[in-house]
């Protein structure tokens, strides 16, 4: 137990915040392209017809992980000796 307030205080406050700002990046990117879908289906009259090929798509999710993935290894929201 010698390291549980350490453990608690530092690196779950790091691990919350890291994974809300990781979430609500998730939402927001889904959030965009399915903005431009439903505009696109409004204009093509929801015939199905499809915006992005499946490789964008794919393509998309590929790139905009990536500087996420750098936030959230390197992203530290106050400094050890000030939340002890």
């Amino acid at each position: 137990f010698r390291f549980l307030e350490e453990l608690i205080l530092i690196h779950g406050r790091w691990n919350f915040m890291r994974m809300s700002t990781l979430v609500l990046y998730i939402f927001y990117k889904n959030a965009v392209m399915v903005l431009c879908m439903v505009i696109y289906f409004g204009e093509t009259m929801y015939s199905g017809t499809l915006l992005f090929d499946q490789w964008v798509v794919s393509t998309f999710n590929i790139v905009s992980f990536w500087p996420i993935t750098f936030f959230g290894f390197f992203d530290r929201c106050l400094d050890k000796d000030y939340v002890k």
